[in-house]
């Protein structure tokens, strides 16, 4: 008689569902009401936790006591699901700006001298500060004709880069953001800067330090980035020194979020780039990453730590498109290590046809798993490089060349996400000018585009901005033949075959879900919920323009974007004076309601041009729209409204 698994001991079941993937446990879990009950045992998912998630914003909230272990269960497990299945919770307006920086679950937006900061993940009420008028209480008096953007938030802190127009330096302000402070001490820190030039900021609740492309190489005579830092002392510390300056000598790439990115993680300063050299290489072989890191408490070079021959890729396997590579720096929720990932789009191993992949690679300065000197070589010029065996190109090296090989390093299932995978039927793409903005959500295995679709609505006169994502879980185990592909079907019917399990690299295997537009077209259906998300995600401008610049921010959680009228050359640039349009589309499911406005407020509702049925006292398009149990039932039935 065969025994179910509802019917086994608790212990037994407990210790099943403890050796499971993460998902795996939810699915369980999901079979049936009694399995249901494990989602209730608290011991149960604390393991779930502590094993899967250590690091994400609701262990730590469990772990204080704010919310329960199976309420944190619920919660990754809902948002990793929405993320990679395009199902947001809510989608809402968020007013209008100037500038906007999204970290931490804080929204701050700069709208003239004043800049309003909220929480968009729960009803507080936002915090709005005018800029001139603190500043002014320390002696500093800034001009009319000047400039500000956002360059950073984090911890209650906010860096702001004001200049006056024409001029190539300006401050940095450091405002406290936490509410009930007095004007007079919102200052944290202010510096003045002798150049702007490719400015970014990083910072905690006691250091800051931003970088400016400025240094310049006693080797080469290039410009090269240079970093300041800052102690953050209690109190107000206006005009106090910087630390010594930083060089990354050697360090090459200028774009950040291209070939270069920077964070702060674990009290220590990370860089990252890409590029291996300045000047084009006629023989190469390989690309390394060139990671840097030193404590943010002592900046100096002794501390500096050093990896610049990290294994990238080798040079065979394609040109790059290198107006498609997006570069970052994530934290892993389970290990809470960084990771570099890395988008390229290449036209792999020789093919006509140009196919984007994400690559992952983990930061760890305590092994020598992402390469070492005794790898393979990072030519500095000072030495014999380490060549390939059996290589015509070898014999055509002179004295000049400053080759990079290394041994090609196979590359792990987790660390290759390709755009389309095995069985994907809709492989449409966008081209680059379409796709307003690009991310990756690390934690959901999902990437997510911005685009404006043309075929979208017919009704229309412009594109519609939608969202497409794609995304890819965990697959069954199964014992294989073939390479490690991706399941072609979910149905569970395909024929077992034989392999041996030393051809899978840990026997880890994904499969690819249908590459998903959200929202639906308006074209195929009169569901009042996807007529309204039409409103809401694509902002109309006075006078109709059919032009505008798409910038954007996204954590695991949400994503926030600013919509501006007229067209900008370059991925992300946009005129800091024009005013734009902030979306929110949230993928939270315990997000709460704007604190500011609520469905169908006529504030959002001018806001997005949206008319109002003044008899009814409602919009006729409320303003937000949010996910509840039964809505997609509803719309099928068209009884949404």
């Amino acid at each position: 008689m065969p025994i179910n698994l509802d019917r086994l001991p608790f212990d037994i079941l407990f210790n099943i569902a403890g050796n499971l993937e993460f998902e795996d446990v939810i699915s369980l879990c999901h079979t049936c009401q009694q399995l249901n009950l494990l989602l209730a045992e608290s011991s149960l998912c604390w393991k779930i936790v502590r094993d899967h998630a250590p690091h994400s914003k609701e262990a730590h909230l469990a772990q204080d006591g704010h919310i329960t272990y199976g309420d944190a269960v619920k919660s990754i497990y809902s948002r990793r699901h929405a993320f990679s299945r395009a199902l947001p919770f809510s989608a809402r307006p968020l007013g209008t700006g100037n500038d906007f920086t999204y970290r931490q679950g804080v929204l701050c937006i700069l709208n003239g001298r004043n800049i309003q900061v909220s929480d968009i993940h729960n009803s507080k009420e936002p915090i709005n500060l005018d800029i001139f008028s603190i500043v002014k209480t320390h002696g500093q008096t800034p001009s009319a004709e000047s400039q500000m953007s956002l360059l950073y938030y984090s911890d209650n802190l906010l860096a702001i880069h004001y200049e006056r127009k024409g001029r190539n330096n300006g401050r940095i302000w450091l405002v406290n953001t936490e509410p009930s402070i007095p004007e007079e001490a919102r200052l944290k820190w202010s510096t003045t800067l002798t150049s702007s030039h490719k400015l970014f900021a990083r910072h905690t609740s006691s250091f800051l330090y931003y970088g400016t492309y400025t240094g310049m190489s006693d080797n080469t005579g290039r410009h090269e980035w240079e970093i300041r830092g800052a102690n953050l002392p209690p109190g107000v510390n206006v005009d106090s020194p910087t630390l010594k300056p930083l060089q990354l000598e050697e360090f090459f790439g200028t774009d950040i979020g291209s070939t270069v990115a920077f964070e702060i993680h674990d009290d220590f300063f990370y860089a990252i780039s890409n590029q291996t050299t300045f000047d084009v290489e006629e023989i190469d072989w390989t690309s390394y990453y060139h990671v840097i890191r030193f404590p943010i408490a002592t900046p100096v070079k002794d501390a500096m730590q050093i990896k610049n021959n990290v294994y990238r890729r080798q040079h065979r396997e394609g040109p790059i498109h290198d107006s498609w590579t997006d570069l970052s720096i994530q934290i892993d929720e389970k290990s809470n290590k960084p990771m570099i990932v890395e988008a390229r789009r290449e036209w792999q191993n020789g093919s006509s046809r140009q196919l984007r992949t994400f690559y992952m690679s983990e930061i760890d300065f305590d092994s020598n798993l992402l390469g070492s000197d005794d790898q393979g070589n990072r030519n500095n010029g000072n030495e014999q490089p380490n060549l390939p065996e059996d290589d015509i190109y070898v014999h055509l090296l002179e004295s000049h060349d400053r080759p990079n090989y290394m041994k090609e390093v196979p590359r792990e299932a987790w660390q290759v996400h390709p755009e389309f995978g095995q069985g994907c039927t809709n492989t449409r793409t966008f081209i680059l000018s379409r796709t307003k903005f690009r991310g990756y959500n690390y934690s959901a295995n999902a990437f997510v585009d911005l685009v404006e679709d043309d075929k979208c609505c017919s009704t229309s006169n412009t594109p519609c901005v939608r969202l497409r994502v794609g995304a890819r879980q965990l697959a069954p185990f199964m014992k294989l033949t073939g390479p490690a592909e991706p399941i072609r079907s979910l149905k569970g019917k395909e024929k077992e075959i034989e392999r041996d399990d030393k051809d899978l690299k840990h026997g880890t295997r994904y499969r690819h879900s249908e590459i998903v537009m959200w929202p639906p077209s308006s074209s195929s259906t009169t569901c009042t919920c996807t007529t309204r998300l039409h409103h809401i995600l694509n902002p109309v401008f006075e006078g109709g323009s059919s032009a505008r610049t798409i910038t954007g921010a996204m954590d695991d959680r949400s994503l926030v974007y600013m919509v501006k009228s007229g067209r900008s050359y370059g991925y992300g640039g946009d005129d800091g004076d024009s005013v734009g349009n902030l979306v929110l589309v949230s993928f939270d499911r315990d997000i709460k309601a704007s604190a500011t406005s609520t469905p169908g407020s006529s504030k959002d509702a001018e806001d997005m041009d949206v008319e109002e049925d003044v008899d009814k006292g409602k919009s006729a398009i409320p303003s937000e729209w949010r996910w509840e149990p039964g809505l997609h039932r509803r719309c099928q039935q068209q009884t949404c409204a």
